[in-house]
């Protein structure tokens, strides 16, 4: 038994050694390597923006933090491999706004790594702005919303102009870190930016299109959109894996939706359509089924591919009605 203690005791030793091992090869692996600026994204839409910037620009390496289909990062909590990632990195992307809400954490833990917001001097549409419409009371929420980023909403990168602005600051960013390339940097922001224009010009074509038009949206996202078009947005449903409603709040919001009058519901892709199916049945107001842009296969197009997609539902909604 007592060779049983031992053993044991051994092994914990020998675990807690491994990781402080792993965090300390970080750190030898970045000071033999000193000329690599290493860039560390914080989710998605960053990473696609510092994707299309840094290009094949040598010497410069870059990693999300998260997975590519972890969406918005509203509750979520850095694991170890996170902090051993941000250990080795000289610049970390945020999007800010509130939506990382462990940023004071890494701010903390490494006081030397330089963050940089994305959203830094955008303006963001106000949650207070908006009414959700909803009050159901507490024994009906089977599901806590949130989805809460204070007084704003944060998901600035779904408006094509604010979301340029974004892609400028980063640009700014990595070419006041790594002035040696500041050229390169330039010249793969204005070829992204370009076509990014193209989409703006897309998204002028919608403007005042919705106006009058009451909507549903299931993601406080697509305010974004709403803003865009003109439409007046009647209620938010924020959707997550986690959100249920019961039979009585899908009854509340088809009566809702019939006393407003509300024509359209815009769901969200990462989330489905089951609750603005079941309310399109009982209201017949039609369900069109938008992209947060929040997931995706790590391709550098991939967020003009899907605010392509977005901006032609969109487009088909307006014409419909």
């Amino acid at each position: 038994m007592k060779h049983k203690y031992i053993f044991t005791a051994l092994l914990l030793l020998l675990l807690t050694a491994a990781g402080a091992l792993t965090v300390q090869l970080g750190k030898e692996d970045r000071t033999e390597n000193e000329a690599e600026l290493r860039v560390v994204t914080s989710f998605y839409p960053m990473y696609v923006a510092a994707e299309n910037i840094m290009g094949d620009i040598p010497g410069v390496t870059l990693s999300n933090l998260t997975e590519p289909q972890t969406g918005c990062l509203h509750d979520y909590q850095l694991t170890p491999q996170d902090m051993v990632l941000l250990s080795t990195a000289d610049l970390f992307i945020i999007n800010g706004g509130g939506i990382e809400s462990f940023a004071e954490e890494v701010a903390g833990e490494y006081p030397q790594l330089t963050i940089l917001t994305a959203s830094e001097g955008i303006p963001f549409l106000t949650e207070g702005g908006i009414s959700d419409g909803l009050d159901f009371g507490e024994e009906d929420h089977e599901h806590d919303h949130g989805h809460d980023h204070g007084e704003v909403n944060a998901h600035v990168w779904m408006d094509v102009s604010r979301y340029e602005q974004e892609v400028e600051n980063i640009a700014a960013g990595l070419a006041a870190l790594d002035p040696e390339h500041a050229d390169a940097y330039r010249g793969n922001t204005d070829a992204y930016v370009q076509r990014l224009d193209a989409l703006k010009e897309k998204v002028k074509e919608l403007k005042g299109r919705g106006a009058g038009k009451k909507i549903i949206i299931f993601h406080d996202a697509f305010a974004y959109f709403a803003e865009a078009s003109g439409m007046e947005i009647s209620y938010v449903i924020d959707m997550d894996e986690n959100t249920s409603l019961s039979a009585n709040m899908v009854s509340e919001l088809v009566e809702l939706v019939r006393a407003d009058d509300i024509d359209l519901l815009f769901a969200e892709a990462q989330y489905g359509t089951k609750i603005a199916d079941a309310v399109s049945r009982e209201t017949g107001a039609k369900v069109y089924v938008l992209d947060s842009l929040v997931t995706g296969d790590m391709d550098k197009d991939s967020y003009i591919r899907g605010m392509e997609e977005n901006l032609r539902i969109l487009e088909e909604a307006l014409k419909e009605e």
